[in-house]
């Protein structure tokens, strides 16, 4: 009765508990500055199409999302998550963003703070060692 006509009904919540959107940073060794990893991407129409650069950006926040939840379940040896597919492929996709923004060889630093839906940011959620900059 009750159940079969519930399922007919449908459910309007979208999004209902959308937590913190993580956001990358970087920086170059032995500076203070931290930049945007992603920067801002202009709007068009052809982008509802085909959005490569978007899809690269949702698959990055998954990520890092994912790398919050494991750096978490690491955070009493630390070293091991460096040996992580997530932490692999966070890396592979930043050294995709930063290349033209770092020199080769140059060392360099990110970090992932958790941007909450009410738009305070909470810094340093994770925060890597000095890494080398390979393409």
């Amino acid at each position: 009765g009750f159940m079969q006509l519930q399922a007919l009904i449908p459910v309007w919540r979208f999004f209902d508990d959308p937590g913190a959107n993580p956001k990358a940073y970087f920086r170059v060794a032995g500076t203070a500055q931290w930049e945007e990893v992603f920067l801002p991407q202009h709007r068009r129409l052809g982008n509802l199409f085909f959005n490569p650069k978007g899809n690269l950006r949702l698959l990055a926040v998954s990520a890092f999302d994912r790398l919050l939840i494991e750096s978490q379940n690491f955070s009493k040896n630390p070293e091991l998550l460096r040996s992580t597919v997530t932490y692999k492929l966070c890396l592979a996709i930043l050294k995709h963003e930063l290349v033209g923004r770092l020199r080769p060889a140059q060392s360099f630093q990110f970090k992932i703070c958790a941007k909450l839906t009410e738009g305070i940011e909470v810094e340093d959620a994770f925060v890597s060692g000095e890494l080398c900059f390979d393409t």
